[in-house]
């Protein structure tokens, strides 16, 4: 039984065979005769017996799923085509303008950034020149008060040397440390 249903299924692919020999010599000569007939008017025409696609039906699906070919110049489908191309140009440049909007928004978010860091930065400069200029005022300020400290103290070791010319260079020696900070007017 085995070899009986080999044999019959042998015989069924030999019969197919031969009819798919018939039908590509049948596409031959149609495509030799008439090169630009559709393709749905070839499967139209075409008797098909087995109940599985033969192989002209599936290069008939094939050619179905193929792209068109290009329509003739000045037809409804070449504008068409025009149209369509025109439209998919101008969608791919409003994707890279809007990628472009985008990146130069995330730089001018980050300018921005930048620009209130400097701000802030610039107020806190000024801030600190104020007080730069205050400390140099009151420098200037201590300094006059230890020069008129130090034209006082001489003016007084002056009156007492007049009053006593046995002044000790002692004196002097501590009129040095006043001066040096490394003693005070308080604690005589």
């Amino acid at each position: 039984m085995a070899a009986t249903s080999s044999t019959s299924r042998r015989a069924r692919l030999e019969e197919e065979l031969g009819l798919l020999q018939l039908d590509v010599a049948s596409l031959c000569s149609k495509l030799q005769r008439q090169p630009f007939q559709a393709p749905d008017e070839d499967a139209a025409q075409l008797s098909i017996k087995s109940t599985e696609p033969s192989a002209t039906e599936r290069a008939i699906a094939l050619l179905e799923r193929a792209p068109p070919p290009p329509p003739r110049a000045g037809s409804a489908a070449g504008r068409l085509a025009r149209l369509q191309r025109a439209l998919d140009e101008m969608t791919r440049r409003r994707d890279e303008q809007a990628c472009e909007v985008r990146r130069l928004r995330h730089e001018l978010d980050k300018a921005k950034g930048r620009h209130d860091r400097y701000a802030e930065l610039k107020e806190a400069h000024a801030a600190l020149q104020e007080d730069y200029s205050s400390l140099q005022a009151s420098l200037e300020a201590s300094e006059r008060i230890r020069a008129k400290q130090r034209d006082l103290l001489r003016s007084l070791q002056g009156d007492e040397s007049v009053a006593d010319d046995d002044a000790s260079p002692l004196e002097d020696d501590r009129y040095e440390r006043l001066m040096t900070g490394e003693e005070s007017f308080i604690g005589d």
